[in-house]
């Protein structure tokens, strides 16, 4: 047993439009993909350019802030469901180290237009600037969010909605690149991982997700892949139900 004092979290952030960057220690996930869960020494960036948005993470974890208690909770695919860690955290910075990227590119992103504004006095010079901010920050708003997930915009009767309701489109795509590496102490084996995800919007409010990771590892290469369906409820009061099931083996 030992007792010490330590910091959960110290870092510098900066946000402007569509970047995200934080420098120091601080909790970090690597998207929605479950790749990375953990406090790390680093730094993570998140940029939106267009219809791309780009993930970095890249540290160094430590035993003495380490939040999963095994490094980067992270096991090989055989040992899943095995109780004993199958890393050791380094003690020092540099001993266990990860880096990760996810590309997501959105294939119905659309540019959103500024309105123009006649400019008249200096009140409306402000008034214009401020606007045009507005615009430019709530791009990702316009293209990432549709009015059918809102149930007062679902029931228009539009033929634009019903049309919706019986096609299927590609959402997303995703890119996974993730390395952990380090001393041969900790990490005797260098694991990296890459693969791909497909989103598809299906008809009546159902998405379809599937997609494969291979992981490269020395006498453990393995592909785990996922497919997922599921449908989402919006109701009244703004209150939102997911359903879904899945399907995930590995080869």
């Amino acid at each position: 047993l030992s007792k010490n004092l330590g910091l959960k979290q110290a870092f510098y952030s900066y946000s402007k439009n569509n970047s995200k960057v934080k420098v120091g220690l601080h909790e970090a996930k690597l998207g929605d993909f479950f790749l990375i869960d953990e406090r790390l020494l680093g730094v993570s960036v998140d940029q939106t350019v267009g219809a791309f948005t780009f993930n970095v993470r890249g540290g160094t974890v430590m035993k003495n802030f380490a939040r999963m208690g095994n490094f980067c909770s992270n096991r090989h695919l055989y040992g899943v469901v095995n109780s004993n860690f199958t890393e050791n955290i380094g003690k020092k910075p540099g001993e266990t180290n990860l880096a990760g990227l996810v590309i997501n590119w959105n294939p119905n992103y659309t540019k959103t237009e500024k309105i123009p504004v006649n400019k008249t006095s200096d009140s409306d010079d402000e008034f214009s600037t401020s606007s045009d901010e507005f615009l430019e920050s709530n791009d990702e708003f316009h293209v990432n969010h549709d009015f059918n997930e809102f149930g007062d915009f679902e029931d228009s009767g539009s033929a634009l909605n019903s049309k919706k309701k019986h096609t299927v489109s590609l959402s997303n795509i995703g890119l996974i690149f993730y390395d952990e590496f380090g001393s041969s102490s900790y990490l005797p084996d260098n694991k990296f991982y890459t693969g791909a995800l497909f989103d598809f919007t299906l008809p009546y409010n159902l998405f379809l997700q599937t997609g494969a990771i291979y992981q490269n590892m020395i006498k453990n290469n393995a592909m785990a892949y996922i497919v997922k369906v599921g449908k989402s409820i919006t109701w009244s009061n703004a209150s939102n139900t997911k359903l879904s099931g899945a399907y995930i083996g590995k080869y």
